[in-house]
Order: C-alpha cells, then sequence, then structure tokens
C-alpha cells in the first residue's frame, strides 16, 4: 500500500512537472535592461532574425521601463512588416547627433542582429523583378555607428552579428566600424548545405548557383553535403563532402576557461550562415569556427586565402564591453513557446534530433542560449555594482 502510494505521489509530481516549471518562472523576478535590438531584415511575420534573441529575452525574464517582457514584434527598431504591403521603419538612421547621444544615454546595451536589409523581389513578391533586385532599406549606416561609437563611450554593452560589415554596407562605413571595434572582414561568408543537389534543397539560393555556373563553364556538378563560400567580388568556392571535406558541418570550438565561464559545449556544429571576421584588435577569441578539410581541401582553400579556423565569437572587456558573433546565430527555427518554463534546458536533449548535423536548433539550445544569458547576466550583475 505504501509502494502503491509513493509511486502515485511519483507519477504526479512527474505529471504536474510543466505546471511547477510554469509557476517557478511565472514568480520569478523581472530583470531592467534596456536593450536596443536592431533588426533591419525582418520582412516576414515570424521575425526570425531576431526571435532567437527574443526567446532568451523573455525566458530570462528581461524588461524595459516597466514589468512586461520583450516583444518579439514590437521592441526592436529596424524593419516593421505591415499587412498589404506596408511597412515601418524606425531607427537613428535620420536622427542628430545630440538625438543619438541621448538614446545611448537611455539605453543600457545595443544587439545588432542583421543590417543585412530588405529588397524589391523579397518584399513585392509579384513584382517580375531579378534575383538581384534594389534595396528597400538595410546596410550599416553611419548614424549606426555614432550611436555604437556612443554606446562604446559610455561602456554600455555593445554585441553585433553576423553581416554587420558585410554588403550593402559601404566600405568607408565599414572600415570605421573595424576599426572602431579592433574586427576585419575577410570579405567572405559561407553556409553549410545538408545537399548541394539543386532539386533537393530548397534553401539554395538560386544566386549561388548562377554565379557558380557563370564562373565554371555552366557547370554545377555538386549532389552532397558541403560548404559554400561567397567572396564580396562574387567568387564562388565550394567544398563538397567527402571529396573535401573530413567533416561535413562546420563546429564552432570553445576552450576551457569560456567553457566554465558561459557554460558553453567543448564543441557543437553550426550548420547555417557565417561570415569571416579575424581580429585586429585586443579582443580576445571565446570560441572558434572550424571546418576539418582534407588535403584536397587544404589546397582549395589555401588558393583562395580562406582559413580553417577563425573567430566565431570576440570579446573585448574592461575600457569598454564588446561581443562580436560570427554567424547568423539569433536566426534560429524555434518550433516551441517553451521560454516560460524555468529550467527548460534541462531537457533540451529531448527538443532536437541529435542525429540530425544540420538541425540547427542543436546550436541554439546548447550554445545560443547559454552564451547570451551568461553575457546579459555578467553586464547586469557589473551594472548593479
Amino acid at each position: 500500500m505504501k509502494r502503491l502510494i509513493l509511486l502515485t505521489i511519483l507519477v504526479l509530481l512527474v505529471l504536474l512537472t510543466p505546471l511547477w516549471m510554469w509557476l517557478a518562472w511565472w514568480l520569478a523576478p523581472f530583470h531592467p535592461l534596456n536593450i536596443y535590438v536592431l533588426d533591419k531584415t525582418s520582412s516576414t511575420s515570424d521575425y526570425s532574425e531576431h526571435r532567437a534573441l527574443n526567446w532568451v529575452l523573455m525566458h530570462e525574464k528581461y524588461s524595459q521601463s516597466s514589468e512586461k517582457i520583450y516583444s518579439v514584434n514590437e521592441d526592436y527598431f529596424g524593419f516593421h512588416p505591415g499587412a498589404n504591403e506596408e511597412f515601418r521603419i524606425d531607427g537613428v538612421d535620420s536622427l542628430s547627433d545630440y538625438r543619438i547621444d541621448s538614446l545611448a544615454e537611455r539605453y543600457d546595451a545595443a544587439f545588432y542582429t542583421d543590417v543585412y536589409g530588405v529588397y524589391w523581389n523579397e518584399w513585392y513578391q509579384h513584382q517580375n523583378v531579378s534575383e538581384f533586385s534594389p534595396m528597400i532599406y538595410g546596410g550599416l549606416q553611419k548614424q549606426d555607428l555614432s550611436f555604437l561609437k556612443s554606446m562604446k563611450e559610455r561602456k554600455k554593452l555593445i554585441l553585433c552579428e553576423f553581416n554587420f560589415l558585410d554588403s550593402p554596407t559601404k566600405a568607408p562605413v565599414r572600415k570605421e566600424a573595424e576599426e572602431l571595434f579592433g574586427i576585419r572582414w575577410t570579405g567572405w561568408t559561407g553556409r553549410y548545405f545538408k545537399t548541394l543537389d539543386t532539386l533537393k534543397d530548397p534553401e539554395l539560393p538560386r544566386w549561388v548557383v548562377t554565379l557558380y555556373k557563370a564562373q565554371n563553364k555552366n557547370i554545377w556538378p555538386f549532389r552532397f553535403a558541403g560548404i559554400v563560400f561567397v567572396h564580396e567580388s562574387s567568387s564562388i568556392v565550394i567544398l563538397e563532402h567527402p571529396y573535401y571535406l573530413e567533416t561535413e558541418v562546420p563546429s564552432v570550438v570553445t576552450p576551457k576557461n569560456y567553457q566554465d565561464r558561459f557554460d558553453l559545449p567543448q564543441s557543437v556544429e553550426y550548420p547555417y550562415w557565417f561570415d569571416i571576421v579575424l581580429n585586429t584588435g585586443e579582443n580576445k577569441v571565446v570560441s572558434e569556427s572550424v571546418i576539418e578539410t582534407n588535403e584536397l581541401g587544404d589546397t582549395v582553400l589555401a588558393w583562395n586565402k580562406i582559413p580553417k579556423r577563425w573567430p566565431a565569437v570576440l570579446e573585448h572587456t574592461g575600457d569598454y564591453r564588446f561581443y562580436y558573433l560570427g554567424g547568423d546565430f539569433s536566426d534560429a527555427p524555434i518550433r516551441n513557446n517553451l521560454w516560460h518554463y524555468k529550467g527548460i534546458s534541462w531537457f533540451r536533449k529531448l527538443l532536437y534530433d541529435r542525429s540530425d548535423v544540420g538541425n540547427r536548433e542543436r546550436f541554439f539550445w546548447e550554445y545560443y542560449i547559454p552564451f547570451v544569458r551568461s553575457v546579459f547576466s555578467e553586464y547586469s550583475q557589473l551594472s548593479r555594482r
């Protein structure tokens, strides 16, 4: 009888675990942190370019001026999609220096999740336009740099992500940004694809195929998984597995001291867009992006001056606080609303397919959440001193 009672209690506790987790989240206090989130690329209502960041902010119960969690469709600057091809744009682009300084005084942190922008053929989809269409809005602007410079002077937290320096940002603005933060874009961006077969992967951009064929006698010989590298000059380099790659997916590798500090794994696959940005200043390398090539792949990389290892995350602390994320980390295919369950990360291995090396959800749970959570937690503690 006692065993039955104990078993019943245990079953009830397990079944009610989601309720306890929700109550723990609901009873947890809010953490005031006023973050300037910029997303110039949110052309659809799923807000994919900053949804992962928003998930972490809601899960950790960060709030702005009131006890209200961040809203994915309201609490950001940049491109705001509307109905019937209407949109709204806000940000620092048209502000005076005085108003920019005032904004920097108001915000505790800035996170530039994506500045690539929105293009004509993406927004006005009914139009008969080419793949390379005019830009409606996007790119890093001088006013953005003025704002970040003002934030830097005030020792506010700054995070910038993939495509911060890339096209369509103009060369003079890019150079100023590189000097401001001690970084340099090599001109290369890249991405892993589970298959390079044009009939099997709808995410393989048509412009990649078009450019490669134009440079290689109209031939596209690829069928298997691989990594596509694209240079700002439009050069295309493709490493197909297993012909050039020992391991098909790039990895993000973290040394022991940063594993402990940010609760990160030693290595995790990262199967999405990245840029190769080098450290030229006094930044520290938190994690590295690594691709495993064979001898033939080494030759191709060396010929095109593409490194096998480069910074995935850079950090600067002390006189100012800055992080550069060298991948499109904040764009994650989140298929659930589990942010309002405290401790949900304990069950993370049940929430993604561990056998699928191309699954971006694994990187979100294993790397992105603990890293962003740790960065904001550290900064909040420093701010309260």
